[in-house]
């Protein structure tokens, strides 16, 4: 079963064309759409924000109009004055929007409505129409509607602003100012996990996985340590691209300060993608091989995590990180499944 679609009603002008010896008919006309101009559909009274509405040209390409009736008020219990069916209602779409051209019953209620609106007492149309493709500009807070799906009726309406419209609008209107908030409070969320994550890595020495290419080469560590660029003009930007720790109690801009290098590194200084072997060895080391390495477990495990991320990018399982022993193991496994958990959430936002 297809989506149902909402009825909505907007406001356009109207107008009587007066009578004459060669002219008898009870003609009213105006234009129920008009193209490409922004409405206001609505204030919102707490901050004054306005809630726009476009309508596109073409919205009413291939929509039937064949069977459109004109009506009072939108109501079901008056006669209706007018329908295209019957070609006392002609409804024209063209560069400006949809012209509404009403030949009037002459009832009762026909001749009372040509009445009103000749002396001006009623000068608003409404339009009853449901929409087929929509979108959403949230820094304009503008509605473009592309296509309509039909077009219920046209009615002459006695109120300024008419009820139904000025419901439909607001309930439209709310309803996205109710999406925006919570977009916006879900960005804020997502801003402030970042801060999170910042401060936490900003307090540590392993830097931060950043997902890169990698290439599947042999390794030379010390000739890509060798490669990198030094000097007054090289800063820690530069060298945080090829390693995975840092020593933040260190020159930052110093490449001393900087182990576990992992990525290419051209004979002319550019850093190129992280190196598979260059990786596991780097876990190796962490793991005890060479030596192993003198940092925190806290630190031990973030490299583990830099490294074994762009493993995993290469479609290579990376080996376990062992436990250095010197924590309980249970409290180790928690703190590096929460770590691990941190910094994969991270890489994602």
């Amino acid at each position: 079963m297809g989506e149902k679609r909402q009825k909505e009603i907007r406001l356009a002008e109207v107008r009587a064309l007066p009578l004459d010896d060669t002219q008898q008919d009870m003609i009213v006309e105006g234009y129920a759409i008009v193209f490409e101009q922004p409405t206001v559909l609505w204030a919102d009274p707490d901050t004054g924000k306005e809630y726009k509405e476009i309508i596109s040209r073409g919205a009413l390409d291939g929509v039937d109009l064949s069977d459109v009736p004109m009506k009072y008020n939108h109501s079901d219990s008056v006669m209706i004055v007018a329908r295209s069916r019957s070609k006392t209602l002609t409804l024209i779409p063209d560069d400006v929007g949809l012209k509404v051209i009403a030949n009037l019953a002459p009832t009762t209620a026909g001749k009372d409505l040509y009445t009103l609106v000749q002396r001006g007492d009623i000068n608003k149309m409404s339009f009853a129409f449901y929409v087929a493709d929509d979108e959403y500009d949230r820094n304009t807070s503008t509605r473009r509607i592309n296509k309509f799906a039909a077009i219920g009726d046209v009615s002459a309406v006695d109120a300024p602003a008419y009820e139904q419209t000025t419901l439909s609008a607001r309930s439209y209107c709310e309803g996205r100012k109710a999406a925006d908030e919570l977009l916006e409070k879900e960005q804020q969320a997502v801003e402030k996990k970042k801060l999170l994550f910042q401060k936490y890595f900003e307090s540590r020495h392993a830097i931060p996985y950043v997902k890169t290419g990698t290439v599947d080469e042999p390794w030379d560590g010390a000739k890509m340590r060798a490669n990198l660029k030094t000097g007054p003009d090289v800063k820690a930007d530069y060298y945080r691209q090829a390693f995975a720790w840092v020593d933040q109690d260190a020159n930052p801009d110093a490449k001393g300060s900087y182990k576990f290098i992992h990525h290419d590194v051209s004979d002319g200084g550019a850093i190129g993608p992280a190196n598979i072997k260059g990786c596991q060895t780097g876990i190796a080391v962490l793991n005890g091989s060479m030596g192993g390495s003198k940092i925190s477990d806290e630190d031990r495990q973030g490299v583990y995590e830099h490294l074994a991320a762009h493993l995993r990018d290469a479609k290579v399982e990376p080996d376990e990180l062992r436990s250095t022993g010197n924590c309980n193991n249970e409290d180790e496994d928690m703190n590096m499944d929460l770590r691990r958990k941190l910094l994969i959430i991270k890489t994602y936002l």
